[in-house]
C-alpha cells in the first residue's frame, strides 16, 4: 500500500475539533442550497501522476473540494476519510451513545464525544480489513475530555 495512503487508512492524522465543525456546517449549508447554486467547476485530483475527475455534482465532491481549499492533498484527504467514519461510527452506535449521553435525543453529539473522534487514530479492523474506531477506546478517550473540562471549571 502506498505509505501516504496507509497514513490516511489508519487516521494517524488527527484533526482539529474547529475544522471538523467547518466542515459540518459547511455539509448543512450545501444541503440546503440547490445544486446548481454549487460550485460547479470540475474537480481534478492529481496523485502518483494519474489525474481523477470528479463530478462537481455530488456531495462528496463538494465536501473534499471544501478540505482541498484548505489543507494539502494528503491531510484533505485523511479529513474526508476521517469525516465520513466519524458519521459512520455514531450511526452504528447511536443508541448506545444516546444511552450514555453522548448523544443528546435530539440527536446533537457532545462535543468531548466529537473531540476524542478528532483526534484517536482508528484501532478497530473491519472484516474487509478497513480500520476503524474502537469503540471502548473513544468511550475512553470522550470521558478522559469530559473530566478535563469539568476540571477547568
Amino acid at each position: 500500500m502506498n505509505p501516504r495512503w496507509q497514513r490516511i487508512a489508519s487516521g494517524e492524522i488527527p484533526w482539529s475539533l474547529e475544522g471538523f465543525l467547518a466542515m459540518v456546517t459547511f455539509h448543512e449549508s450545501l444541503m440546503k442550497t440547490p445544486c446548481d447554486d454549487w460550485d460547479l467547476k470540475k474537480i481534478h485530483l492529481v496523485d502518483t501522476g494519474e489525474t481523477i475527475t470528479l463530478s462537481p455534482l455530488k456531495l462528496e465532491s463538494q465536501l473534499f473540494r471544501f478540505l482541498s481549499r484548505r489543507y494539502d492533498a494528503e491531510v484533505a484527504g485523511s479529513h474526508f476519510v476521517r469525516y465520513n467514519e466519524i458519521w459512520e461510527f455514531v450511526s452504528r452506535y447511536r443508541r448506545h451513545l444516546t444511552h450514555l449521553g453522548l448523544i443528546r435525543r435530539d440527536g446533537a453529539a457532545m462535543t468531548n464525544l466529537f473531540q476524542a473522534l478528532v483526534e484517536l487514530p482508528y484501532s478497530r479492523q473491519r472484516k474487509d480489513g478497513t480500520m476503524t474506531f474502537d469503540l471502548p477506546e473513544v468511550l475512553r478517550r470522550a470521558a478522559e475530555i469530559a473530566g478535563s473540562q469539568s476540571s477547568h471549571r
